[in-house]
């Protein structure tokens, strides 16, 4: 470990595992991550982009064991089914990259019953928080690193999540909202002694910008869109060169700290309900999985 233009230089070794790791800014910065020494577990929905990504990653770095999970993060079973074969399979994790939202081009409902982005974008990130918090623990200086989030926190209407009337952009700010409530909750609470934080890399020219309506692309190059290896780059920079425990519970945005607004009233009051509706609706609870860092944790059975 050593000092960079001012900046703390870690070393890269270890497992990342990479959720929409096979494509846009997942893929990329599993790239760059394998570049820096990590071994890459990628997963992905699309059998033939996991497969061209694995191929990549074995190019990089052909001596470690790379690796694609075909999984469908829509769907809760099958979420919970990956998640539970990990755990069986491998002792440690030392860097989660949570980055799969969905790639929709209208609103529709999952097979479950709720909203398809809300589905990816925060369910699925909640049950892996949860689910792998012990691997992670385990690895020592770990992290978790939420790709998105969203400097206005928005009101989540939870009676309309199973029948949704709202649009792709409304759909994509209350899956952000959610996840940073659920960032916020993990840190205030200190539910766990692995550092979450939400990492911003501003707007990207990703496959879901693409296939977005004119408007939602013309907005996005006014603000400013780059490309994902450049999102890639900056989002495995910002890891190496920032101490985990430091930034846990922040947000930043392209590099630098931004304060969340987390709407008004209780912000606490506020994550418990999200928390609330998410255990009762995935049947996965924080309880079963986490306790506060001051006390002894077991992982108990999903």
């Amino acid at each position: 470990m050593g000092a960079q233009g001012g900046f703390i230089l870690r070393q890269a070794t270890g497992t990342a595992l990479v959720t929409g790791g096979t494509d846009g800014i997942g893929r990329e910065t599993a790239l760059q991550l394998a570049r820096h020494g990590y071994t890459l577990h990628v997963v992905g929905r699309n059998v033939e982009r996991g497969e061209a990504t694995l191929e990549q990653l074995r190019s990089i770095g052909p001596e470690r064991q790379h690796k694609f999970f075909r999984v469908d993060l829509a769907l809760l079973g099958e979420t919970r089914q990956f998640l539970g074969d990990y755990r069986a399979n491998h002792d440690t994790l030392d860097l989660l990259i949570l980055n799969a939202n969905a790639v929709t081009g209208k609103i529709s409902a999952t097979p479950d019953g709720i909203e398809t982005t809300f589905a990816v974008g925060y369910v699925s990130r909640y049950l892996f928080s949860l689910q792998l918090d012990a691997l992670l623990a385990r690895a020592g200086q770990s992290r978790v690193v939420h790709i998105g989030g969203t400097l206005l926190a928005a009101d989540i209407p939870y009676d309309k999540l199973s029948e949704p009337r709202f649009g792709v952009l409304r759909a994509t700010s209350l899956a952000n909202t959610a996840d940073t409530f659920m960032v916020h909750y993990l840190h205030e609470l200190a539910l766990t002694a692995v550092p979450h934080e939400m990492v911003t890399p501003g707007v990207v020219n990703t496959r879901q910008v693409r296939e977005r309506p004119w408007v939602v692309r013309t907005l996005a190059r006014l603000l400013g869109m780059i490309e994902p290896e450049e999102a890639g780059k900056g989002v495995v920079k910002h890891i190496l060169e920032t101490d985990a425990a430091a930034v846990a519970g922040k947000a930043f945005h392209l590099e630098k700290p931004r304060s969340v607004r987390l709407g008004r009233g209780d912000p606490l009051e506020k994550c418990r309900r999200l928390v609330a509706f998410t255990e009762s609706f995935s049947g996965v609870k924080v309880a079963d999985y986490l306790a506060p860092a001051s006390a002894p944790q077991e992982e108990k059975s999903p």
